[in-house]
């Protein structure tokens, strides 16, 4: 599989949508101190049986905790700004908690907002995805993106993941390229998966979603004026190739 997508001059591999964005951690004060989330307040919350804990996003900073005999990790600083707490997902059976943030890449930028999934080990980059919602071309309002993100326990079998059922076009074909982004978080680090057949199917995730497991992040429509896709950096993701 080795379709492609152009916005703004940029040629990149459909998977660089949602593969490592972030590829280094330094700290940039936000211009706006966004108010402290708490654990309690952070959508698709689980009970803290692990050995670290999510305590709180305050500013830039992801605050980890850890209970008795086990270090507390030091607090993971992100170059975004404006972050807002999502919610945690967890692995499992470890309960080891990854970070599910919004943020944006540049001070001002709101219409290239991203999520970043964020583990208290720092030996793990935290990853980025694509934003849910649209990406259409500015003059000709053609879709280039669209798509529905979720994270949780979304998917029998498996631990918390998020998971984007989206269409993204191809500079091969005419029609929007159809595929299932799963990330799902592990003791050894993420685990990615690009499923263009055999991919799960989004009535089953919205079962999950009534049944408060899983939850659906809100998407947003922007344009290509002010989106465009970082280079790919390291690593591959693995795709469906049946």
């Amino acid at each position: 599989m080795n379709l492609h997508i152009r916005i703004l001059g940029l040629s990149k591999p459909l998977v660089a949508l949602n593969f490592l964005i972030l590829t280094h951690v330094v700290f940039l004060a936000s211009p706006a101190p966004a108010s402290p989330v708490t654990p309690a307040q952070a959508q698709g919350a689980a009970p803290f049986r692990g050995e670290l804990t999510f305590e709180k996003l305050e500013q830039n900073l992801v605050h980890f905790g850890a209970t008795a005999g086990t270090p507390v990790p030091p607090p993971v600083k992100l170059e975004v700004h404006g972050a807002k707490g999502l919610g945690t997902l967890y692995t499992r059976p470890e309960m080891e908690p990854y970070v599910l943030i919004s943020a944006l890449p540049c001070a001002g930028c709101e219409e290239r907002r991203s999520l970043y999934l964020v583990s208290p080990r720092l030996e793990f980059k935290p990853t980025a995805f694509v934003s849910p919602g649209r990406v259409k071309d500015r003059s000709r309002g053609i879709i280039f993106f669209e798509g529905r993100g979720f994270f949780g326990q979304c998917l029998p079998g498996r631990n918390d993941v998020y998971i984007s059922f989206q269409r993204e076009r191809s500079e091969k074909r005419a029609r929007l390229y159809t595929s299932v982004y799963i990330a799902e978080v592990k003791a050894d680090g993420i685990r990615e998966q690009l499923l263009a057949r055999h991919a799960p199917n989004i009535n089953q995730v919205l079962q999950k979603v009534r049944a408060k497991q899983c939850t659906e992040v809100a998407g947003f429509d922007r344009h290509t004026g002010s989106f465009s896709v970082p280079p790919l950096k390291g690593g591959e993701l693995q795709e469906d190739e049946s």
